[in-house]
């Protein structure tokens, strides 16, 4: 969530370390992190931000459930199909 903090003060305490590096409230990240997490996060709330990311454990853990289920359903075709 502190990304989302960083965000919300676009300039405070900015300085470009490298050219590749920015600081930000005494942290060093590079440009293309923040640019993304800005894009990602740049326009949502904090709460916005943590029901996006329980929707995107949720999610993960259905594709793992699918992934295991179907799975099961090609090794029980399998057994299915063979010739006794």
């Amino acid at each position: 969530m502190l990304g989302i903090f960083w965000l919300s003060l676009p300039n405070a305490g900015a300085s470009v370390d490298n050219s590749r590096l920015v600081k930000r409230r005494n942290h060093v990240i590079a440009n293309g992190t923040f640019y993304r997490w800005k894009s990602k996060y740049g326009g949502m709330d904090v709460s916005e931000v943590k029901r996006l990311k329980e929707l995107e454990a949720e999610n993960a853990k259905l594709k793992k459930l699918l992934a295991e289920t179907m799975l099961e359903k090609t090794a029980l075709e399998d057994v299915v199909s063979r010739k006794w």
